[in-house]
């Protein structure tokens, strides 16, 4: 890596973008990138629950370690895009609610949280397919509804922790109440997709950070 940060900054003066593991990212890593020219960095951090992430996606990060990561990135002036899953085996509003809570603290530049799809030849998919969680319904895609029913959390609850984060990043003084809506029974999924197009949270979001 040192190599080619030398090389590419020698021969070209284009921004570039690139992923890492928490785990890697310390001073030497980001000061290489940084002089190579790399703008954006972009780590995994899937859960903030720890047993989640840990045990059953396996990622083998600790909570420190992922927060350290990103405040060494905005140290350098790097963005920062955190990818995380919600519905994975196992979910439950208590591990959500600690994904939502992570990623308030690293308060990564993008945010990023997509529905855990179960694809064959995974272990978690046997997993998955041996509980018979596996639903017949049909989607396109990861920020669409969870294909699984499992006893852990319903999937009713992961589309609105879905939706929720994104509220929670760029527009938090909305989210008291779409707790409440959720609580009392009453939320229903048109109110997200009023305000669910991403524009509307960018939008929000510059409003709310307005110096």
């Amino acid at each position: 890596l040192a190599d080619f940060c030398a090389k590419y900054s020698r021969e070209f003066k284009i921004p570039f973008r690139c992923n890492a593991r928490a785990d890697t990212i310390d001073d030497e890593l980001l000061g290489q990138l940084k002089a190579a020219g790399c703008e954006q960095l972009w780590v995994g951090v899937e859960s903030g629950d720890d047993h989640l992430r840990n045990t059953i996606l396996k990622k083998q990060l600790h909570k420190k370690t992922i927060i350290e990561a990103f405040r060494l990135i905005k140290k350098y002036g790097i963005k920062s895009r955190a990818f995380n899953m919600i519905g994975v085996p196992y979910e439950t509003r208590e591990t959500a609610e600690k994904t939502i809570e992570l990623n308030k603290e690293i308060n990564a530049d993008m945010k990023c949280l997509t529905v855990f799809r179960p694809y064959p030849g995974t272990e978690l998919y046997e997993l998955c397919k041996k509980n018979g969680w596996i639903s017949d319904r049909q989607v396109h895609g990861y920020y669409e509804d969870s294909i699984l029913d499992q006893p852990s959390i319903t999937g009713d609850d992961v589309y609105f922790y879905h939706k929720l984060y994104f509220y929670a990043m760029y527009a938090p003084f909305l989210v008291p109440f779409m707790r409440l809506l959720h609580k009392i029974k009453i939320f229903h999924r048109s109110l997200f997709c009023i305000l669910q197009p991403r524009w509307f949270f960018y939008f929000m979001h510059s409003l709310t950070t307005r110096n």
